[in-house]
């Protein structure tokens, strides 16, 4: 996206907040998190969130999980930032026991992420029904950016959604107002990508259905929507 689309991330939730009350979605969103619980947390991580998620949790500190819709891919949630530390907390001790010294050369997405689950430099955002499924991840690959967010798409296989958090939220509202993403009741009961039924049928591979709802912009592309 160019400056002349780039929205803040003010802006990227108040269209959100906009869309789930035209569409009468009873998302649960989180006040925001204060400064200093923002700042303990990057502490005990060792690692500052980007400014775009810093921002982000200042809005909302993720989502109630006894309440509202799940909105995002796959019915994750967003983490409160508390939950993000317990997450990565539990993260580390597979870690420690596996480490990565095995796959030290090895990549995914075309050499954009580390074959590693685990990372002490890669944090949990989202989660469903407490399984970890979206990260900022701050050890890529050659190939990748440090603060991608990224997705597993299966128990050990990954993909990058976005160059950076604004990226992902600016996408994902675009899929949302446009239909892609949509509600559907009778069969999931959650937020669904069209065209379900060619992935599970076989039609379309697995990373290339995502990377169509999610193509990367150039890295010219995201420089600009940096600066």
């Amino acid at each position: 996206m160019s400056n002349s689309g780039y929205l803040s991330i003010e802006t990227l939730w108040q269209r959100l907040e906009q869309f789930f009350a035209a569409q009468q979605w009873p998302v649960a969103l989180r006040p925001g998190a204060s400064e200093a619980e923002i700042a303990a947390v990057e502490a005990a991580l060792g690692l500052p969130f980007p400014t775009d998620f810093r921002a982000s949790l200042r809005i909302h500190d993720g989502e109630d999980w006894q309440q509202g819709i799940r909105w995002l891919d796959n019915a994750m949630l967003l983490l409160p930032i508390a939950n993000i530390l317990t997450s990565w907390q539990e993260q580390q001790t597979y870690y420690a026991r596996w480490g990565e010294d095995e796959y030290v050369d090895d990549y995914q997405d075309q050499g954009r992420i580390r074959n590693v689950i685990f990372h002490p430099r890669r944090i949990p955002i989202a989660e469903q029904e407490g399984v970890c499924g979206l990260w900022l991840d701050f050890t890529p690959g050659p190939a990748g950016i440090a603060g991608q967010v990224i997705l597993d798409i299966t128990e050990c296989e990954f993909i990058v959604l976005a160059p950076s958090f604004h990226a992902f939220l600016t996408r994902y509202l675009e899929l949302l107002e446009t239909g892609v993403y949509f509600y559907e009741a009778e069969t999931y009961g959650q937020v669904i990508p069209q065209n379900l039924d060619a992935l599970h049928s076989g039609a379309i591979h697995l990373v290339e259905f995502y990377r169509r709802l999610f193509p990367l912009p150039t890295r010219s592309d995201d420089h600009e929507n940096r600066t």
